[in-house]
């Protein structure tokens, strides 16, 4: 069953409650963290999420605020992968033991393991996706895992933008895409960041030793039996002898010129060596 996007705002609790409220939230949408506040009175958060498979996307918007994780929490909760796109204010992230700074139109992409504290230095806009590290592709578990790189995203930073406007439209259409279009959505995400941030030496990674997340291998069955069902009346229509094989009843060969005269005829047994050409 499909489940839709679903929003939280500080609008629907008491201005005094807010931020204790967005406290009690955050942990259902993010990992463990101890929040801080400057200006608990004046503090107010707004958010969409949709999770699927263990994967969550969310678009934030809100105030100042801060949070830290401790030892404990970074061992027990589940190893995650995330991708952060700021918009808007400005974040300081604790991370690797470095403090990074990210502006608008950046990114980060993130190991769990590695995040130490963040803190939003004036009201921000947010996109992220995040996931378990089991699920992500194997070089962006590894990106996020030995650095700390921030990436800008604006329009001319090539193949990076891309997967930028990607995670956008995901995050604008996830009240109108069901689980399978957002599986797809996500998967192309995924690919192209992994394409725009790897280095040469990830790039020869074979596929098979990529770990995707729960969807994959549907939508490759999905796409192998579409090939099959547009094949297979090509090969119906092309039921003639061939010039190779006995699988087919002895009938006249064609007079028109062409390729088809020319021996390559095709029958519709799988077994056909002639099929080769088809495929090709």
């Amino acid at each position: 069953m499909t489940e839709l996007a679903a929003a939280w705002s500080t609008e629907s609790v008491p201005q005094t409650g807010a931020f204790d409220a967005w406290s009690e939230k955050m942990p259902e949408l993010h990992l463990q963290w101890e929040l801080s506040c400057p200006r608990r009175e004046k503090f107010s958060a707004f958010v969409r999420y949709r999770r699927l498979d263990g994967m969550t996307i969310a678009e934030f918007r809100g105030g100042e605020y801060g949070g830290i994780r401790s030892p404990r929490s970074r061992t027990d909760d589940e190893r995650m992968i995330g991708v952060l796109l700021n918009r808007s204010g400005r974040l300081i992230c604790s991370y690797a033991g470095d403090d990074l700074v990210l502006e608008p139109n950046q990114l980060l992409v993130w190991d769990s393991e590695l995040a130490y504290g963040f803190e939003g230095v004036e009201p921000h806009h947010e996109l992220s996706v995040m996931l378990p590290q089991s699920r992500v592709p194997e070089t962006l578990g590894a990106i996020a895992a030995r650095s700390g790189t921030v990436t800008l995203v604006k329009p001319g930073s090539g193949l990076v933008a891309v997967a930028a406007e990607q995670l956008t439209a995901i995050t604008r259409e996830m009240d109108a895409i069901s689980d399978a279009g957002l599986q797809i959505a996500c998967q192309a995400f995924f690919d192209t960041l992994d394409a725009a941030l790897a280095s040469p030496g990830d790039r020869v990674m074979t596929s098979a030793r990529r770990r995707c997340w729960p969807g994959c291998a549907a939508i490759s069955k999905t796409i192998s039996t579409i090939r099959a069902c547009v094949r297979r009346p090509l090969l119906t229509r092309m039921r003639f002898p061939c010039a190779r094989c006995t699988c087919c009843s002895p009938i006249p060969e064609p007079r028109s010129a062409g390729r088809f005269a020319s021996g390559a005829l095709m029958c519709a047994t799988a077994s056909c060596p002639g099929l080769d050409r088809v495929r090709r």
